[in-house]
């Protein structure tokens, strides 16, 4: 008995000093938003060059992707059937440190009222949901094929109603806009501009 308990007191000893080194579990970070979020319109032997997980690994986060292709704050997407506040119950499992919140420009054809109500509704759940993450919401980015000024409208609203729930607004302006070496052939951004999304958004988060 003395020899067994002799060896477990040393294997006490020689792993007390690997498990006080032991890393701390990385940050959580959940990125909600629409088909530039998802990286949809990335070849799947691409799909690590979406932007949310440029920054995820700039930051050293753990990234929970909840981009859905045509979803919005208004709209459902047809592959998750639901709206970002809709989307927001089936994250209660995770416990973020960060959520990031963008695009929303498949609401661009709905009354900028609805829009206003759905932005306003989207992150006072977050909010109300999880209190102590640090919430950005990143500005919609205007394409080619995107209407800049109705972006900018969403823009304003997205910003305004953010700060009601203390978020912080990234406004990444038009960075693809007139850059079609940036662009897929559907207008999304391409690897190069997710690249492009992911450095503006790092740097913005990196000065707060």
């Amino acid at each position: 008995m003395r020899v067994r308990w002799g060896l477990m007191a040393a294997v006490a000893v020689l792993t007390a000093p690997l498990m006080a080194c032991a890393p701390d579990a990385p940050p959580t970070a959940i990125f909600l938003g629409d088909s530039d979020t998802a990286g949809v319109a990335l070849p799947v032997d691409q799909i690590e060059s979406r932007w949310p997980t440029l920054v995820s690994q700039h930051f050293g986060w753990r990234e929970v992707n909840a981009g859905c292709d045509g979803s919005g704050y208004t709209q459902m997407g047809p592959g998750c059937s639901t709206t970002y506040r809709e989307r927001v119950d089936r994250l209660l499992e995770e416990d973020p440190d960060v959520i990031v919140v963008s695009g929303g420009v498949s609401d661009l054809g709905a009354d900028l009222g609805q829009i206003e109500a759905a932005v306003q509704a989207t992150f006072v759940t977050l909010r109300d949901t999880f209190p102590d993450a640090t919430i950005y919401a990143v500005g919609a980015v205007g394409t080619d094929r995107r209407s800049v000024h109705s972006v900018a409208d969403l823009n304003r609203i997205v910003e305004t109603q953010s700060a009601k729930v203390d978020a912080i607004y990234v406004d990444l302006g038009d960075p693809l806009a007139g850059r079609p070496e940036l662009l897929a052939v559907d207008g999304s951004p391409n690897a190069e501009g997710h690249a492009v999304i992911a450095e503006l958004t790092s740097h913005v988060i990196d000065g707060t």
